[in-house]
């Protein structure tokens, strides 16, 4: 029977596990939603699992997901979660597996399979893979991970990793594909978007951002503040510049090479606005104080949290709330990227390591990666102070015309997942 998707109810789904492998990993949460054709969105049932006696959650993973130990206390015993997301799965599918909508389905299907493994009863879902659509009706968008594909749609999602918000966005990124391929692509049933899964993926695309060219036109060669905004108005990003014109063409040039959590901003940024400033120093004040204004979600280092102003020594590794004789460099924002390189400098361990690379915690490299990277960049430093290595660095910056003023981080990403190295942390 030919199925209108227009008609469809299905299931939204999303996972969070110990680790990315269902090998050696266990399901930490489970999220689901039952959406019905028509229906502005159904409730989010979430549920935190009782883990095996003696499985651990890393530091990083309760970082990202944000549970909290009280929650994996009260957890809930994995069969009684398999049982009710079963029978949510029976209540959506009478004639068959339920259509199951889950975005990245190449991490959840693994662990869905492992519970289903000692049932008699057939595989309860029939997944669709919003990821996997977006690989074919989007070639050209820079990231399609779910923050950057639902900010693309204009729908915010919240740093931390609950399936509850993510829930949500698959459920927002889903109707919004389905209105594209509709549009776009003819596609109006569910044989017609099977049939449409099975194509090729279109490889070998040059990059295009949503922001249009005629958004850069014009833009002035004076200092001031820019913010990138998405569809839904939502400030993703401020940033300071010497010329507003040569530092906003900097993101949208081939030669460019930005980190990750950039690359995601740019999938969603179709607009920017702009504030000129009569100097770069004005232009560095008016940041700071519209990043606490707006605690834009790309923003890192000068959130209102790390505002704290210091005043440091001529090597960078000693500081005081108030200047003084022996802390005359300042005022500087005591973030924990100078913080953690200081320590690093000088050989004590970081209170917040992943600070010194300054990298979102959901891209950082293992502890033991960090490290060894850690100790490498002191080797490297040797008996150099972190101001001379900074006037070097700039040096360096100034000969590379085709760089953007910021450091890079040169790392190969697969759709948001990292590989660190030692040398990679080093270099960063």
């Amino acid at each position: 029977m030919t199925t209108s998707l227009a008609e469809l109810d299905v299931l939204a789904l999303d996972c969070q596990a110990t680790s990315g492998s269902a090998a050696d990993g266990h399901l930490l949460e489970v999220g689901w939603s039952a959406v019905r054709a028509g229906d502005a969105g159904g409730v989010v049932e979430s549920r935190v699992l009782a883990l095996p006696e003696g499985a651990l959650v890393s530091d990083r993973v309760r970082r990202v997901t944000g549970i909290t130990e009280a929650e994996l206390e009260a957890g809930v015993p994995v069969a009684s979660v398999w049982s009710e997301l079963s029978a949510a799965a029976r209540s959506l599918g009478r004639d068959g597996p339920c259509p199951t909508v889950i975005h990245f389905s190449r991490f959840e299907e693994p662990f869905l399979r492992r519970l289903h493994q000692n049932e008699s009863e057939p595989f309860p879902f029939r997944i669709f893979c919003t990821h996997e659509i977006a690989r074919r009706l989007l070639p050209e968008l820079p990231r399609r991970g779910l923050r950057a594909l639902a900010g693309y749609f204009g729908h915010s999602v919240p740093e931390t990793r609950r399936v509850s918000h993510h829930v949500t966005a698959t459920v927002a990124v889903w109707r919004e594909t389905l209105a594209v391929l509709e549009r776009e692509h003819d596609i109006h049933t569910l044989e017609d978007l099977e049939a449409w899964s099975k194509t090729p993926v279109r490889t070998g695309q040059r990059r295009s951002y949503p922001m249009s060219p005629t958004k850069l036109a014009g833009l002035p060669d004076e200092p001031g503040v820019y913010r990138m905004t998405r569809q839904n108005g939502d400030v993703l990003y401020v940033g300071k510049a010497t010329s507003l014109r040569q530092r906003v063409r900097t993101y949208f040039q081939k030669s460019t090479k930005h980190p990750e959590h950039i690359l995601e901003m740019l999938s969603q940024a179709v607009d920017i606005e702009l504030t000129v400033t009569g100097s770069a120093a004005e232009a560095a004040l008016e940041e700071t104080d519209q990043i606490k204004a707006y605690a834009p979600p790309y923003n890192k280092a000068l959130r209102e949290a790390d505002r704290t102003l210091v005043f440091a020594d001529a090597t960078l590794t000693r500081f005081s709330d108030g200047s003084d004789r022996k802390h005359r460099c300042g005022p500087l924002p005591s973030s924990p990227m100078l913080l953690a390189l200081a320590a690093a400098a000088a050989g004590e361990a970081p209170s917040s390591p992943t600070g010194a690379i300054a990298v979102p915690e959901r891209y950082a490299p293992t502890e033991a990666t960090l490290d060894k990277g850690l100790a490498l960049f002191r080797e490297r430093l040797g008996a150099r102070s972190l101001a001379a290595l900074g006037a070097s660095l700039w040096l360096d910056r100034q000969r590379a015309e085709d760089e953007p003023p910021e450091l890079t981080l040169k790392l190969q990403y697969d759709e948001g997942v990292e590989r660190w190295s030692p040398e990679s942390v080093a270099s960063r």
